[in-house]
């Protein structure tokens, strides 16, 4: 069964054995607890945010095995954003939308990060979610430049706009006293 984080994300390449500067037994325990996390189902997101939070732990914590030297090195490449996508993911499903959009700005910053329309679909919802339609419209923009024909973000499109809309024709009955 292929977990939704390997849908949005893909699989896990990074191989830090090859780095002889990071613990093979820390990066064995970063890469175990990625691949737990995305075989986890979507009824267990607790588990799956713990293990993947544990992950991004291990990215910055592995120490360095060289002798006479300690110092930290990274399990997973630092600069590969999926480790904090998958976890937001995890968090848009648990309905932790704020944590999502901290995640995926944090992804948004490794330099190997590429917005994928996927990804800010996923931006546009949180914002939504969180009362912000006007930002939401931008990730929208954003993700139709990478895909103008994307059905999911043209529905959302509209539906945000005509929530726009809704929320401007009540603040004017509001100031008319007509509510």
């Amino acid at each position: 069964m292929q977990s939704y984080f390997c849908y949005l994300h893909g699989p896990t390449s990074y191989s830090a054995h090859s780095d002889p500067y990071v613990s093979p037994s820390r990066s064995n325990e970063a890469q175990r607890l990625l691949a737990a996390a995305t075989d986890t189902p979507d009824d267990r997101l607790d588990r799956a945010i713990g293990l993947l939070s544990r992950a991004i732990g291990e990215c910055t914590q592995t120490e360095v095995e060289e002798p006479g030297i300690t110092s930290t090195q990274p399990a997973f490449d630092p600069t590969d954003p999926r480790i904090h996508l998958a976890r937001a993911t995890a968090y848009i499903k648990d309905g932790q939308f704020a944590a999502a959009l901290q995640d995926i700005e944090s992804a948004s910053a490794k330099p190997t990060y590429t917005p994928t329309t996927a990804t800010l679909l996923q931006v546009a919802r949180c914002r939504l979610l969180l009362g912000s339609p006007a930002p939401a419209l931008l990730a929208i923009h954003d993700a139709l430049s990478l895909d103008p024909s994307n059905a999911d973000a043209l529905a959302l499109r509209r539906r945000i706009q005509d929530l726009d809309a809704h929320m401007r024709a009540y603040s004017g009955a509001v100031a008319r006293g007509h509510w």
